[in-house]
C-alpha cells in the first residue's frame, strides 16, 4: 500500500510540474486579440500577425482553432479557424498533435478573414483541399503553446 501511495504520488507530482508543449517563438510585433474579435471584425485583421487562445484539433481534414470547447466538440466550423500549417514555420509531428488535440492553446500567425469560395490552393502555395466553412485561416504560423489549466 505504501508503494501504491508513493507512486501515485510521484505521478500527480510529475503532472503538476509538467512544462506545457510549447513550439516556435511569440512574437513581438503580433496584435493580441481574441478568437471572438478575429470572428467577428475579419477585415480588421486580415493579412496581420495575430495572438490568440482557442481549443485546437489537428486531423487531417479538419486542422482548426474552435472559439470555445463546445464548439470543438460539434464541429462549429462557422466558430473555427482553419489552420494552414503546410509551408509554415512551426511543425508538429504525431505524439506532438496528439499532446495538444483538443486543449486550449495560444497560437500565433498571419490572419485570414476571408477564404475563397472553392479552395483549392488555399493560404500557402501549395493546394490542399479544405472546407469552406470555416470562418477564417491562419497562415504562416510562427508560436503554438498549449495553455495550461488553471489549479
Amino acid at each position: 500500500m505504501k508503494l501504491f501511495i508513493g507512486i501515485f504520488t510521484f505521478l500527480i507530482s510529475i503532472q503538476c510540474f509538467a512544462k506545457p508543449f510549447e513550439v516556435g517563438n511569440r512574437s513581438e510585433k503580433a496584435i493580441e486579440v481574441s478568437l471572438y474579435n478575429l470572428l467577428t471584425n475579419p477585415d480588421k485583421f486580415n493579412g496581420k500577425l495575430v495572438r490568440f487562445f482557442g481549443v485546437v484539433t489537428l486531423e487531417f481534414e479538419g486542422k482548426a482553432i474552435y472559439s470555445d470547447l463546445e464548439s470543438f466538440k460539434y464541429f462549429i466550423a462557422k466558430n473555427a479557424i482553419y489552420l494552414d500549417l503546410i509551408g509554415s514555420p512551426i511543425s508538429l509531428n504525431k505524439e506532438q498533435e496528439e499532446v495538444v488535440y483538443g486543449k486550449y492553446v495560444e497560437i500565433e500567425g498571419v490572419f485570414h478573414g476571408r477564404l475563397p469560395e472553392e479552395p483549392t490552393c488555399l493560404l500557402s502555395q501549395k493546394c490542399v483541399r479544405v472546407g469552406v466553412n470555416y470562418a477564417g485561416g491562419l497562415s504562416n504560423i510562427t508560436f503554438l503553446k498549449e495553455r495550461a489549466a488553471a489549479r
